[in-house]
């Protein structure tokens, strides 16, 4: 069978094309070149920036065969039709018959019979028809079209159309669908007639959006729906007169997807958020939410963003909670600013109405466990090889427990980069630190629980450093001499009798030296190569008295490894460690010779004093003896899957154990882990606790956490929840109860379904799971952590 190829070119009479002329370059107009359509020759991969050479035209031997589309030159702005059969009358109709091919400015309509009106520029095609425009990355197929080329305007009859990214749409999600009929109305511009929409891209979608009349507009990213339903299977997730939804992952205004959840203390919760993109670089989120054991809340968030700042503002309010019979309210402030390339500011305030707020409408753990909120604001400047901040800094405290920090109004605080002594600092570097810093407090002239007064006034710190790093291949020697200089000037004094006016002049002296030792060992069967790390430790700084200074930030660092390495064992400055003390260490490495992997690292650390230290807190024992407790820590991975760990702190002296932790993971994979968890402190706390997240059938997983303390006998947390990946879509089901006292718990349900490409429904507990199963993973993400944009 021959086959006719009809090319219209701006200005030029139609001609027919012989199959016998095709191998010869008259058979197109001189005046005109040959070009291919959008994407009609393949990039050289090698070089993408080349322009596709342009394939010599069919001979004659090969005219009996179809030309393809790739090889179908057309004019500039022309137009190219091809079929087994072509009858026509110049400047009026054409008729096309059998596998039609017409192409043109991008795009390519095919059908099995096909009517061309020339004047004006419209195709009538039945059987089969396809429409594809690369260009703006649409696909429609269906049994009839009727289509105008130069304005890109028709309807198609029964279609199935798609949508992906294109060159002139690169943001957009790719989506599907079916319909009565499809409406062009102008590039870029569809409706929809009794449709379809979704982002599932599997051929039968598990969800998708139906509606009476669907519009999308892909040169903003939006679309509406009118009678719209989202379907999930065969049933309604939502119903809405009207719906607004992005096209792509741009920010649009409009409704966001509803939220909701369930908690023992608040009641079943629904948020509907609705998002202001006011600006491209600022934007307002409004959140009405009911809690139907206490009432309805308004939510905000505003978001801004310039050259020099940024900056979260959050507001809540719930007018009449009707469980507490108060007003509940919330804010909070975070703002960043950048001045000079020097000098930047940062801003971070946190309020709420009363001290039960997290605890009544929270579901999130850490949460309902804040104790103190934060409020500071700080100026930063950083200068060559030198920097400075001013801080003011205070703390709402939510546990009535724990007594309020002392406030900052303000901190100058002034630091140095090392400075090199000799050529390549020989003889070491010396850095400087300092800090002026005014202390207020609620309950000046009280007593404290440390049995000090509280106390208000100021205190200068300066404290200048030297040190000399000596190093080889195996071993290192650093010595460090450190002075702690301060001056306190108390409006009243911290004890009965106390002075007003404190000043203290410290040196502090310290050695660290380690060693490094390696050797070859076979165990098991196996090469090793095994290491052996000792490292020593001397400190020393003379003994003052100071049991008049107040605390001001002052406490001792909890016990461990790297505590036995600090220039001083309490943080801040108000006190300094005296005495004579030298840490004792050893650590030893199992490692892989091939791969240089380590299985297994062992640690033990103990520090003894030459004298029993003189300086503590109120309140705290006096040492009876001249060594701390023992530390050991073994970290051991005997498989590709498996990881333990151990913690044991223990006292030599009494013979007990202080604080002994384990844990024990098994990652088989994602999604597939499982733990183990053991803590104790003596006379404090003793719980243990499982955690896993692990498929149970195709699709299915599970994930859980229970958590009990043998020391209360109770359970202090439970969670268990199930997902489902659907491929398109994940739902997830998660119930979680928590302690929040020794007599009080807390339950909460988290429903979220999340669609690809469009949002989630439901409250999202990823964070929640992610604390609660250490390895937890997110099974096939389907879209991003908030919502998507869309509206009603």
């Amino acid at each position: 069978m021959g086959f006719s190829s009809w090319t219209w070119g701006e200005g030029l009479p139609p001609f027919e094309v012989d199959p016998s002329l095709l191998g010869s370059p008259s058979a197109v107009p001189p005046q005109q070149t040959p070009v291919l359509p959008h994407d009609a020759a393949p990039k050289d991969a090698a070089n993408p920036n080349r322009e596709p050479e342009v394939p010599v035209p069919l001979t004659s031997a090969t005219s009996a065969q179809r030309v393809s589309e790739r090889d179908l030159p057309f004019l500039p702005a022309g137009t190219v039709v091809e079929a087994d059969r072509i009858r026509g009358e110049r400047g009026k109709t054409l008729v096309a018959e059998g596998d039609v091919v017409v192409a043109r400015d991008g795009q390519f309509v095919r059908a099995e019979r096909l009517t061309y009106d020339e004047p004006s520029e419209t195709v009538t095609a039945t059987g089969a028809v396809t429409l594809e425009d690369r260009a703006l990355g649409v696909r429609v197929t269906g049994p009839e079209a009727h289509y105008n080329l130069a304005d890109k305007t028709g309807v198609f009859q029964q279609p199935r159309y798609f949508f992906t990214p294109s060159e002139k749409n690169p943001h957009a999600t790719d989506a599907h669908g079916a319909a009565q009929a499809v409406y062009f109305e102008g590039a870029n511009q569809y409706r929809i007639e009794r449709g379809s929409w979704t982002t599932c891209a599997a051929p039968d979608p598990d969800w998708y959006l139906q509606a009476d009349r669907i519009t999308l507009d892909r040169n903003t990213n939006v679309g509406h729906a009118q009678d719209a339903r989202l379907r999930f299977g065969d049933t309604t997730l939502v119903a809405l007169p009207w719906l607004e939804f992005p096209l792509s992952k741009e920010r649009k205004s409009g409704w966001l997807v509803p939220s909701f959840g369930v908690s023992s203390r608040a009641g079943v919760q629904v948020a509907v958020p609705y998002y202001f993109n006011l600006a491209p670089n600022y934007d307002l989120t409004l959140t009405p939410r009911i809690y139907t054991r206490r009432g309805l809340q308004l939510g905000s968030q505003f978001r801004y963003l310039t050259e020099s700042m940024r900056g979260t503002l959050e507001a809540e309010v719930l007018p009449s909670d009707r469980e507490a019979g108060r007003t509940r309210a919330l804010g909070i402030w975070r703002h960043e600013q950048r001045f000079t390339d020097q000098l930047y500011g940062t801003v971070d305030y946190n309020a709420v109405g009363d001290r039960d707020y997290f605890k009544d409408l929270s579901n999130n753990l850490s949460l309902s466990s804040t104790v103190h909120l934060l409020r500071q604001g700080s100026l930063w400047y950083h200068g060559e090889g030198w920097g400075s901040q001013l801080l003011v800094q205070q703390y709402q405290t939510l546990d009535r427990t724990i007594e309020t920090p002392y406030r900052l109004l303000p901190q100058w605080r002034l630091w140095s980069a090392p400075v090199a002594l000799g050529n390549a600092g020989r003889f070491g570097t010396v850095t400087f630190s300092g800090q002026v810093t005014q202390f207020r407090h609620p309950d000046a002239g009280s007593i404290s629980s440390s049995g000090l007064y509280w106390t208000e006034g100021t205190r200068w710190v300066a404290t200048p450093e030297w040190r000399l790093p000596i190093a080889t291949e195996w071993w290192s020697v650093e010595p460090r001499v450190l002075a702690h200089l301060s001056h306190y000037s108390l409006d009243q004094p911290a004890v009965v009798g106390g002075r007003t006016t404190l000043s203290r002049i410290l040196p502090i002296v310290a050695l660290d030296a380690r060693m490094a030792f390696e050797r070859d060992w076979q165990l098991f069967g196996r090469n090793w190569l095994q290491t052996l790390e000792p490292r020593l430790f001397y400190r020393y700084a003379p003994y003052r008295d100071q049991s008049d200074f107040p605390l001001f930030d002052t406490d001792r660092y909890g016990f461990g490894f790297a505590q036995l390495f600090m220039m001083n064992p309490y943080t801040g400055y108000d006190r300094v460690a005296d005495g004579h003390s030298v840490t004792v260490a050893v650590t030893s490495r199992l490692l892989e010779p091939e791969t240089g992997r380590e299985r297994i690292r062992a640690s033990l650390a103990q520090r003894f004093y030459r004298d029993d230290p003189k300086v503590l807190l109120p309140g705290e024992a006096p040492w009876s003896n001249r060594r701390t407790d023992l530390l050991a820590e073994v970290v051991w991975q005997p498989f590709e899957r498996w990881r333990t760990k151990g913690f044991w702190q223990y006292d030599p002296d009494e013979g007990v154990n202080r604080r002994f932790n384990a844990a024990v993971r098994y990652e088989a994979g994602p999604a597939k882990v499982a733990g183990f968890d053991y803590r104790y402190t003596r006379d404090q706390l003793e719980e243990v606790a499982l955690s896993g997240q692990w498929p149970l059938a195709p699709r299915w997983y599970g994930v859980s956490r229970i958590a009990r303390s043998l020391q209360e006998d109770r359970w202090t947390e439970l969670l268990a929840g199930f997902e489902y990946n659907g491929g398109c879509w994940v739902g997830r089901v998660v119930l979680h109860r928590y302690a929040l006292s020794s007599a009080s718990n807390n339950t909460a349900i988290f429903f979220q379904l999340e669609l690809n490409g469009l949002g989630s429904l439901g409250n999202d507990p990823g964070s929640l799971l992610r604390r609660a199963v250490p390895g937890y993973g997110r099974i096939a993400p389907t879209g991003p952590e908030r919502s998507l944009e869309s509206g009603w």
